[in-house]
């Protein structure tokens, strides 16, 4: 969903924002093998924020970096664990 006013709304409720989740989660690089199958690269990979629906579990991520977490920040309190 677009960021309009510095806000994250869900796709299936727009008057609904998004909660953030505590932490970051990552998104993992994959090499493909000669056989054709797939390597998970643990250590090659982004960094992401996740944010969520409380109301039908819609999830949207960011990619981690200070511009975006600092713009971020009003979508929502982070969720308690």
């Amino acid at each position: 969903m677009p960021i309009k006013n510095l806000t994250l709304t869900c796709v299936n409720h727009p008057d609904h924002t998004l909660t953030r989740t505590d932490g970051l989660g990552a998104l993992s690089m994959v090499s493909k093998n000669e056989d054709g199958s797939t390597t998970a690269l643990p250590r090659n990979g982004m960094p992401v924020v996740f944010f969520y629906c409380e109301l039908c579990g819609y999830v949207e991520m960011y990619a981690e970096h200070r511009t975006a977490i600092a713009m971020l920040e009003t979508a929502g309190p982070p969720a308690n664990p």
